[in-house]
């Protein structure tokens, strides 16, 4: 699988499964693209395709680890 090895494509497939409202699915891959220093997640609290994972308890703790809550 391509996003194991590619963080931006991993990183876009994110932005996919938290549309779908894969909640499950698009918060294994953000701790894969934060474990791979993907650099586009710096940009987490921002991006509107993440809408759906704001209220998630592991979002919140993902922001937090990145200083960014």
């Amino acid at each position: 699988m391509l996003g194991k090895t590619d963080s931006k494509a991993l990183y876009s497939l994110t932005m996919n499964y938290a549309e779908m409202e894969h909640i499950d699915e698009a918060m294994a891959a953000l701790e894969k693209c934060f474990e791979m220093h993907e650099e586009k997640i710096i940009g987490l609290k921002i991006e509107p395709r993440f809408e759906n994972l704001q209220n998630d308890f592991r979002f919140k703790e993902l922001l937090r680890r990145m200083n960014l809550s």
